[in-house]
């Protein structure tokens, strides 16, 4: 059967459930002879003279990316088939809003109801808070707090993904349970959240939700490293100096507890100071510098 949208990984363009799941019934009417038709610009279907258009109710329309009854084979954007006014469970449609331009100003005007619809999301992530934190006049709970933040994360809200996926993890408002906050993790992950990239990276490097992959942990610390999480430097430099998912690297072990230390990450100095006694003078200058390297691009990521 279908799932609520927003479950699995999102696309390159972070649009979910674009293959599989429903198919998308489109607008453009379907043919299988495109032989006639400028491909240069995206058709909307066959010459106006082909004979689909003298069809009786018209043409059907395409339906494209496959859904939960169909193969593998066919939950791929490239696939299309035919269909007129079929109502059934796996096929349905994707509404898209576009800014509305004034006539007279020509300047943008944003949809109501997109607005509305963002508006709720942000009611929705702010009311989770205040039962989190029990603030704004409403009373400490958990349990509403995950119901409001599951909410807005089912939505796509990297917000609400960010914060199910850390209540997931510490089982407040919900069984503790590692794997879901793997999974919520990693959509913020995709959405660029730095916390959820940190705590991705975690997941990996203890096999907490998920496999263990060193390799893995070293890609999801670095991204969040480089935007000036401090954990996360901290474990790139206890990877470099155990030499887990990077070969063994004292200079950038130090380099990175540096860096940690910069952004007052509290154990950081400690781990520095052991490295420190088994490297030379010439390496502790060459990974200073390199500290030093590592914070300015970091703070010119801020201000980008």
């Amino acid at each position: 059967m279908a799932h609520p949208v927003g479950q699995k990984k999102p696309n390159a363009w972070g649009l979910f459930d674009m293959s599989g799941n429903v198919s998308e019934w489109c607008n453009d009417a379907h043919t299988y002879n495109y032989k006639n038709v400028d491909t240069s610009v995206d058709p909307t279907g066959p010459p106006k003279d082909d004979l689909v258009w003298a069809t009786p109710g018209g043409p059907d329309r395409i339906v494209r990316g496959g859904d939960w009854l169909g193969g593998g084979k066919s939950c791929s954007s490239s696939f299309r088939m035919g269909e007129k006014n079929t109502k059934i469970s796996q096929i349905g449609f994707r509404l898209a809003l576009s800014p509305m331009r004034s006539s007279i100003q020509g300047k943008v005007k944003k949809p109501s109801a997109l607005s509305a619809f963002a508006k709720e999301i942000d009611v929705q992530y702010k009311l989770g808070n205040s039962y989190y934190y029990g603030k704004d006049g409403v009373a400490k709970d958990f349990n509403k707090a995950f119901e409001c933040l599951e909410k807005v994360a089912i939505q796509g809200d990297v917000r609400g993904q960010w914060a199910v996926g850390y209540l997931y993890c510490r089982g407040e408002g919900v069984a503790q349970d590692d794997t879901k906050a793997f999974e919520w993790f990693e959509k913020a992950s995709l959405q660029g959240h730095v916390k959820a990239q940190h705590e991705l990276g975690v997941a990996y490097f203890k096999g907490k939700g998920t496999l263990q992959d060193y390799g893995k942990a070293y890609e999801w610390c670095s991204k969040a490293a480089l935007q000036g999480n401090e954990d996360s430097q901290r474990l790139l430099g206890i990877m470099y100096e155990d030499g887990k998912g990077v070969p063994q690297d004292y200079v950038m072990a130090y380099a990175f507890y540096n860096v940690a230390a910069n952004y007052r990450q509290e154990d950081a100095i400690r781990l520095r100071n052991i490295v420190f006694n088994i490297m030379s003078p010439l390496q502790v200058e060459k990974a200073q510098n390199l500290s030093l390297e590592i914070i300015k691009n970091i703070e010119n990521n801020k201000k980008k």
